[in-house]
């Protein structure tokens, strides 16, 4: 099943919490659902991060390109300049220019042809024909790479493995570069062919009521319960109805780890329990209270 919008969610929590959409009841208002309901995103991604399901496992690859050069030289001044050749550089990025063994990491926010502008970070001057090595940028939902048997520390060079070090990588290394917005994978300088990534990616904020959540269709009552709970907390009612909540929230939590880690169909009865936990009305999945 798909995964459900912040509206859908939000919009259920007020069910249960028996309030209409239009209340001005600040804790229920927009703001907070959205505030809590991140929360809770956050709660799902980290619990299933902790085991890497697919769902939080991406996979990204490269064609590699051969380096250029300085086709004049520049100064720490220099906001533009050209290349001998810009045809495999992104329209914006960061590239590390090279001065013997010297790296030098530069940022630049557009290109015209073989020139770069919007240059800024040159740390020391260059020479015409010093190396311009292209990093590659990371995807923007990355957060960390992902150790695995056949992905080294979570970069392969034409098939192999690489282990990760800090700075600028060696033969059979690589590294990450991060200038505040995006992160970069840095290989061996002169590497060619192809390399794969392989990474956690982040989980989602949810800041609108357009933005669709971590958490399966079929699990959204785990989102729906922890809003409810944050809403009776907010509200300083009866603490039981907040504890009740919370406990709702995470047997679908971990009901969903169990799945996962099974990978077998969610069972209405699990294991060793003489009383069900849940019931299933078209396709979802709600808790129920035993006591």
């Amino acid at each position: 099943m798909a995964s459900p919008t912040a509206e859908t969610i939000i919009g259920l929590a007020r069910d249960v919490l028996r309030e209409e959409s239009g209340s001005d009841v600040p804790v229920i208002g927009e703001s907070f659902m959205l505030t809590a309901l991140s929360d809770g995103n956050l709660k799902w991604a980290r619990a299933h991060n902790k085991g890497n399901p697919l769902v939080f496992q991406r996979e990204t690859g490269f064609d590699l390109f051969s380096d250029t050069a300085l086709a004049e030289a520049i100064t720490t001044a220099t906001t533009d300049f050209d290349v001998d050749s810009a045809t495999n550089l992104d329209s914006s990025g960061v590239v590390i220019v090279w001065d013997e063994n010297m790296p030098d990491f530069v940022s630049y926010t557009g290109k015209t042809s073989n020139n770069l502008t919007g240059v800024t970070g040159i740390g020391f001057a260059h020479e015409d024909g010093d190396i311009v090595q292209k990093i590659y940028a990371l995807p923007s939902n990355f957060a960390s790479f992902r150790e695995s048997p056949t992905h080294g520390d979570g970069v392969l060079l034409n098939g192999i493995p690489l282990k990760y070090m800090n700075g600028v990588p060696v033969a059979g290394y690589f590294s990450i570069y991060d200038d505040g917005t995006n992160k970069y994978l840095i290989l061996p300088r002169g590497s060619t062919g192809s390399a794969s990534v392989f990474y956690n990616k982040t989980s989602t904020t949810i800041d609108s009521t357009d933005d669709t959540v971590d958490v399966p269709e079929e699990f959204q009552f785990f989102l729906v319960w922890h809003l409810v709970a944050f809403a009776y907390m907010g509200r300083e009612q009866d603490a039981n109805k907040m504890l009740f909540a919370q406990n709702e929230s995470n047997k679908l939590l971990q009901e969903a780890l169990r799945n996962r880690n099974t990978g077998k169909k969610i069972r209405t009865r699990p294991l060793g329990r003489i009383t069900r936990d849940y019931t299933t009305v078209n396709g979802f999945y709600f808790p129920l209270d035993n006591a």
